[in-house]
């Protein structure tokens, strides 16, 4: 009996899992979707072929409100789509839900939609006054957003294909990633009355040169000008949050340099004091950029902040940064010197390929990870006696690596010498974790006492 009935409640919480997220059963079988808390529908993915898709209203009894941001990874199809209907119940379209649909060309939507309104290849929400999506496919090169919309949302105007753009005075926010890989957009007209601007926003606007902020924005999150070839970097008269300074863009409220202009033929910059944050991906891909100089009482230096930085020939962080996040310094070729800062516990994925000879760790230090791979110049190493881990690849593919002392307190080694000079040889203290890695993966070794 106690078989049966647990068979029983299995076959139930089954049903219940098919209902809560699965494919549809009432003829709508091709539709993957989740149930909502409120008992109501968001379509995660379809399976068929058809170019012109029509959204169902209603799935297994339950109406359809949403379309999910995976429903793109889950059509396999999604490439073919040219037209799609959205029924009265859809009000809610998730960002990136039609990103791989390029070549989708037009929305269906009833003039009574409750939020939603289509035209001239621009889908918009009408409750929130928002641009939701400006089709891949459209081909217009200049386009005013009418008067009277608040919002760009989130990945909007993805891979447009526009050459300018002009914002209202009625907008007050451009979502993240908005305009992200808009190869051909060179002139951004952002006028007085925004207020913020997301993360990502003009991620790889390759032709994009110089923009200016209006007075009015007071938040521009990280990364929002990152990848791109801007020359300048400007800021309105009267902004109370934002200025340049040496040419890069600082938020003097909270102390983060947000972005530098790539393209910038200055090859030096001297952060001012009062940044207590270098923004994630601040000066990726500044090529011209030699010497950076930066301020007693910075803090944290952002993921990616100086990657591919590759004439840069010096790195001196103060020592006053408690936190590098990942790949903050990374493919930095031209770098001969490198002071790390004492305020750290923990390098994890940074410096690799930098172009040091010479490596000093600071006592403070206890954790390495996947971080040190590749250096070419590099043949000496001491590792300090608080470090216990050196895990990943650390030191992996140090080609000119002959010596490196490791401490008796080290616990986890990882994969820390793949690559390197079969003469390598390890320094350990007897009878340490070290010794027996040594041991274990055929690696030369000397006692550190020899």
């Amino acid at each position: 009996m106690k078989s049966v009935l647990f068979h029983v409640l299995l076959l139930l919480a089954a049903l219940t899992v098919l209902c809560s997220t699965g494919l549809a059963e009432d003829g709508n079988d091709l539709f993957e979707y989740k149930l909502l808390d409120n008992d109501t529908v968001m379509i995660t993915g379809y399976k068929g072929s058809e170019t012109n898709l029509v959204f169902p209203d209603a799935i297994d009894g339950h109406p359809v409100t949403g379309v999910s941001r995976s429903f793109g990874y889950n059509t396999p199809s999604v490439k073919n789509l040219r037209i799609i209907e959205i029924p009265d119940t859809i009000t809610a379209i998730e960002p990136g839900a039609f990103f791989f649909a390029e070549y989708l060309t037009e929305f269906h939507i009833s003039e009574n939609h409750p939020t939603m309104a289509f035209s001239d290849g621009v889908l918009y929400n009408t409750e929130k006054q928002s641009i939701m999506l400006f089709l891949q496919s459209n081909t217009a090169e200049h386009f005013n957003v009418p008067d009277g919309i608040r919002e760009i949302e989130d990945k909007a105007f993805i891979r447009a294909r526009l050459v300018s753009v002009s914002l209202p005075a009625s907008m007050e926010r451009i979502g993240c990633e908005s305009f992200d890989q808009c190869s051909f957009l060179t002139d951004v007209s952002l006028a007085e009355g925004l207020q913020s601007i997301g993360a990502d926003a003009f991620d790889n606007c390759d032709r994009l040169k110089q923009i200016t902020i209006p007075a009015s924005v007071t938040d521009i999150e990280e990364a929002a000008f990152t990848d791109n070839r801007l020359r300048e970097i400007r800021v309105a008269e009267g902004n109370p949050v934002f200025t340049v300074s040496e040419g890069a863009l600082v938020n003097t409220r909270d102390g983060v340099l947000i972005a530098w202009p790539a393209k910038s033929e200055a090859e030096s910059c001297v952060v001012p004091q009062g940044v207590t944050r270098i923004g994630r991906f601040a000066f990726y891909r500044s090529h011209y950029l030699k010497q950076i100089t930066l301020p007693d009482g910075l803090l944290e230096i952002g993921r990616g902040a100086f990657v591919s930085c590759d004439h840069l020939t010096a790195v001196d962080l103060p020592d006053s940064v408690i936190l590098l996040e990942s790949s903050a310094f990374e493919g930095n070729s031209d770098v001969k010197r490198l002071h790390i800062s004492s305020g750290l516990k923990e390098i994890i994925n940074n410096f690799d390929g930098i172009g040091i000879s010479e490596l000093e760790i600071p006592e403070t230090v206890v954790s390495i990870e996947n971080s040190f791979k590749s250096l070419k110049n590099l043949q000496e190493v001491i590792i300090p006696g608080n470090v216990e881990r050196l895990t990943g690849n650390a030191f992996a593919f140090c080609k000119k690596l002959t010596n490196i002392t490791l401490p008796a307190g080290i616990t986890d080694i990882g994969c820390t010498f793949i690559g390197c000079d079969k003469n390598l040889i390890i320094r350990v203290e007897p009878d340490s974790v070290s010794e027996q890695y040594c041991r274990d993966h055929q690696l030369n070794y000397q006692y550190i006492s020899e």
